[in-house]
């Protein structure tokens, strides 16, 4: 995960490595204006809306067309070298999953 500013506010770019080795990219533009825009990855198609809580916590919320939506709280942690986000899915049959994550900060690879 990185996070990177933007003239518009941030860019939230999740990397990831499937079971089978495939990685995958995806990258979107938080406005932190709380208006709903388009939305669509291998998850989710419908509207992502972002807004900043407080000075430590962004929250980013996926609405997709199937019902199911996605809650992302990234808050700051006291350490600086960690990052805390909480994600809460919500199906379409009721069903809720949440999970907190603590992120540990990497320093880039030079090239």
């Amino acid at each position: 995960m990185r996070i990177e500013p933007h003239g518009k506010g941030e860019i939230l770019t999740v990397d990831t490595v499937e079971k089978d080795g495939r990685r995958t990219s995806s990258s979107s533009i938080l406005y932190l204006d709380s208006t709903p825009r388009d939305f669509e990855d291998l998850q989710c198609s419908g509207t992502q809306t972002s807004r900043r809580l407080n000075i430590q916590t962004v929250e980013i919320l996926r609405q997709c067309g199937s019902g199911k939506w996605i809650r992302f709280i990234r808050l700051s942690s006291a350490n600086p070298n960690e990052l805390v986000l909480e994600v809460t899915e919500q199906y379409s049959d009721g069903r809720r999953f949440e999970q907190r994550l603590i992120l540990e900060k990497q320093e880039r690879e030079k090239d």
